[in-house]
């Protein structure tokens, strides 16, 4: 096998609905079953247990680049965006591609066992996240940073049990709320539900009262001592540096390193997806973001200001057709000049594959918010690859934003390198 081939056996042959895999019964009682049969790989390292609606993979890599080096660190992040090694990364270094098959290898008389037994045959997260904590014991790491798919309390990331696992939770907000719940309190009740037993946990603390007392009453329920960091909602990206800083202090104490003073500039971070350049052949730059929350997009717009200054520019938008489009598209069209709207396809694996949101209505709906707002309809990838290289060498702007999924970034990067 390629990593082609392991890819498109992940997203296509292996792929199950998971719609079940989020609640309480059979779906997660399927991934403890899976971690039984591999021999327990989740808890076989240390480990930081990151969840949240917006930060998360900031953190994340924050923190397991900055252990890096004293340490030996794997780091799992959720969902990937270019390519699938994303997941497997040891010490900032991707997976090989012969690894990645033999993981897939190690893997699949589970994935065979479990097919027909009483919980129902695999998805294909459940099958990754396991490559990925079987590829970190194999790797003899000292720490792993992992990042929950969605949610918490019954995501495949929480079957780790160790008592000294390091809970941490980051900004919460709406989000899958047909299966994490219609309100903010339970929302954060399924965040909070990977607070460890016992354990310590480092939590940004919520801005609204009552989403901080249901974080709170799960930390009393399962005696789990939490360091709290005091929000800044002026700047998400120093708030997540102050959680990163606090996570690295805790770990610093248990390993005896100065980790939190290792802790370098978040806006250096390599992660793909966020606020991520690419320079255009013909001038100017893509500034390519997987924000697909109101939330998520407001940070990115605050960023984007105090990167390159207010001011309208011209953009490119496009969503998957669970999320809220009347309210993101709000967020864009007061920041752009002219409006790309744009359909793109959602490969699988983590989600069914299919379209996303028609641009048509798109920009239907960007008439009723913004009629002054000019807007284009690029009906595929190409057609707004086209868009952002003339919008980004024209006079009102330089910089192109692109936002609204990681599915449309993995569509249109590729096409926009060295255009």
């Amino acid at each position: 096998m390629t990593l082609a081939d392991v890819v498109r056996y992940l997203e296509v042959d292996l792929f199950q609905s998971p719609a079940g895999l989020f609640r309480e019964g059979e779906g997660f009682a399927r991934s403890q079953a899976l971690m039984a049969a591999l021999g327990d790989p989740q808890d076989a390292v240390p480990a930081v247990h990151v969840a949240g609606t917006a930060g998360k993979g900031t953190v994340a890599t924050a923190v397991a680049t900055a252990a890096s080096g004293p340490l030996r660190v794997g780091l799992h992040v959720s969902p990937h965006v270019y390519d699938l090694r994303e997941r497997f990364t040891v010490d900032g270094q991707l997976a090989t591609e012969e690894e990645v098959v033999a993981l897939l290898d190690e893997v699949r008389p589970a994935i065979a066992a479990m097919a027909d037994g009483p919980h129902g045959p695999l998805t294909s997260y459940e099958v990754s996240l396991a490559m990925a904590l079987l590829h970190f014991r194999h790797r003899r790491c000292d720490l792993v940073v992992v990042e929950t798919g969605l949610g918490g309390l019954y995501d495949t990331t929480n079957t780790i049990t160790r008592a000294d696992k390091l809970a941490v939770v980051v900004r919460i907000d709406r989000d899958h709320e047909a299966v994490l719940g219609h309100t903010l309190p339970e929302i954060a009740a399924q965040k909070a539900g990977i607070l460890t037993r016992g354990g310590e946990a480092v939590v940004l603390r919520p801005e609204d009262p009552a989403v901080e007392a249901v974080v709170a009453g799960e930390a009393d329920a399962r005696r789990c001592r939490v360091r709290w960091v005091d929000p800044d909602r002026g700047d998400h990206l120093a708030e997540d540096g102050s959680v990163a800083r606090a996570v690295l202090d805790v770990l610093g104490t248990r390993t005896g390193h100065d980790l939190a003073g290792r802790l370098g500039s978040l806006a250096d971070l390599p992660l793909p997806g966020r606020f991520e350049p690419v320079a255009l052949a013909g001038g100017g730059t893509a500034l390519l973001d997987g924000a697909h929350t109101p939330l998520k997009l407001a940070a990115f717009v605050d960023r984007l200001h105090r990167t390159h200054g207010p001011g309208r520019r011209p953009w490119v938008f496009g969503c998957k057709p669970d999320k809220k489009a009347r309210e993101m598209l709000a967020v864009v069209l007061a920041e752009a000049s002219h409006l790309c709207v744009v359909g793109f396809p959602i490969r699988g694996g983590d989600v069914p594959a299919g379209p996303s949101t028609d641009p048509a209505a798109l920009a239907a709906l960007a008439a009723e918010l913004a009629p002054e707002v000019p807007v284009t309809v690029a009906p595929d990838p190409p057609a707004a690859a086209a868009f952002v290289t003339e919008a980004a060498s024209g006079d009102d702007a330089s910089v192109v934003p692109v936002a609204g999924s990681f599915y449309l970034l993995a569509a249109l990067r590729s096409l926009l390198v060295g255009t």
